[in-house]
């Protein structure tokens, strides 16, 4: 697999610019084209009572949407000319030695029509900003991407330098969500310097062990190595977060939502922690 083309989401000037920033390097790493997508919604959510808008409210609603998608666009084509990307039509191909970016705005409902775009890319780049509370739109956005785009999702905390990993953290619990993050991993694995594997708790003997997927990954010539930990009972995201300090992880490896979203909605989850606060970049796959 490779990474020929990277969605960098464009919700709000702050992430945008941050995510642009970040996913940079990974596009110079792997040659990339960026691929910079924008969702205009012109009509504001409505509430179950209402039918229909007065036309101010419309007017001034629309009138922002325009506002924010030129702000947008504007921003890119600087990003492009200070960083000497070339900014190429959507649609056309760049060089293949060089990386390249377009800008793509369309019309519709603004995070689902943004997931089934991600469908033409090969990875979703998204900083996550960090505040608190949490931005509604960040999660929501998050939720859409992970369930309907099919594309892997790599979460970039804004206050972690971004660059191509180097120690590489899988966090295996034999789950198909797990082994398809494994898969999309592999060009970030192939460049990495190390790579282990560690699995948490008994999950049964009908599941590849973590060095099981080791020796896999060895077949495929990247160096790695796996280790099955006892359950501590210790909360298994606060395990991960040890086991990553440990090896002094710059990347993680995971699947998203093994178990129901309901369950994590309701409960709390692995895939749920992160996202509220990821400590390290997470690339995650459903």
């Amino acid at each position: 697999m490779t990474l020929d083309t990277i969605l960098v989401p464009a919700v709000n000037e702050e992430s945008f610019k941050a995510t642009l920033e970040q996913a940079l390097p990974h596009a110079k790493a792997f040659s990339s084209h960026l691929m910079a997508f924008h969702v205009t919604e012109h009509s504001p959510v409505a509430h179950v009572a209402e039918i229909y808008w007065q036309e101010e409210v419309m007017k001034s609603h629309q009138a922002a949407v325009r506002a924010q998608s030129e702000k947008l666009e504007s921003q890119f084509y600087d990003f492009c000319r200070d960083q000497s990307v070339d900014a190429i039509p959507c649609g056309a191909l760049g060089k293949r030695d060089n990386v390249s970016a377009s800008w793509s705005s369309l019309d519709g409902r603004h995070y689902a029509t943004m997931a089934l775009a991600a469908r033409q890319t090969d990875l979703i780049c998204l900083s996550v900003v960090e505040a608190d509370p949490k931005p509604y739109w960040q999660s929501v956005l998050f939720e859409e991407l992970v369930t309907i785009a099919g594309v892997p999702i790599l979460l970039l905390p804004a206050s972690t330098p971004s660059g191509v990993p180097q120690s590489i953290l899988i966090a295996w619990n034999g789950s198909v969500e797990a082994r398809r993050a494994i898969a999309f991993a592999e060009p970030f694995l192939a460049k990495a310097k190390t790579v282990r594997i560690i699995s948490i708790g008994a999950h049964g003997k009908d599941k590849p062990s973590a060095q099981d997927m080791a020796l896999y990954l060895k077949r495929k010539g990247i160096e790695a190595t796996g280790q099955d930990l006892p359950d501590v009972k210790a909360p298994v995201e606060d395990q991960i977060a040890l086991a990553a300090d440990d090896m002094s992880a710059d990347l993680l490896v995971m699947g998203a939502y093994s178990r129901p979203r309901w369950q994590e909605m309701v409960w709390g989850g692995v895939t749920r922690s992160v996202l509220e606060k990821p400590d390290l970049p997470v690339l995650l796959s459903h």
